[in-house]
């Protein structure tokens, strides 16, 4: 069997908590008129899938399962709040691209994690 060289990952890029809640609920308010305390549970449901996605998963299926959820959630967000444009942390443009790079590194981690010598690998 041929040598083969080893695959590398691109490595996870940290992040610092990030408070999508009080946006929300100030767009919620002056948007929609509504009160933003109708909306608590899911702008903490949403807190909370963020969280998992960049803090509570390894390089692996269930990472990549998390990311695509919360990817999917900043898609559905960014339907509802276009008017959150500006390109800073708390932006769903910046949040997007970060998920995606996550989203890329675990890919990479779970291919390097591959047996290469396997034909299904």
């Amino acid at each position: 069997m041929a040598h083969q060289s080893p695959m590398i990952s691109i490595p996870k890029k940290t992040t610092e908590e990030v408070d999508w809640t009080t946006p929300i609920r100030n767009l919620i308010a002056q948007s929609y008129g509504e009160s933003p305390e109708n909306y608590a549970a899911e702008c903490a449901l949403l807190q909370r899938c963020r969280q998992d996605a960049v803090r509570g998963a390894g390089s692996d299926i269930t990472a990549r399962d998390l990311l695509y959820k919360y990817f999917g959630q900043l898609e559905l967000l960014e339907l509802r709040f276009s008017e959150i444009r500006l390109i800073t942390q708390t932006s769903i443009a910046y949040e997007k691209a970060s998920v995606l790079f996550q989203i890329a590194v675990t890919h990479s981690a779970i291919a390097a994690s591959q047996s290469r010598s396997d034909p299904e690998g």
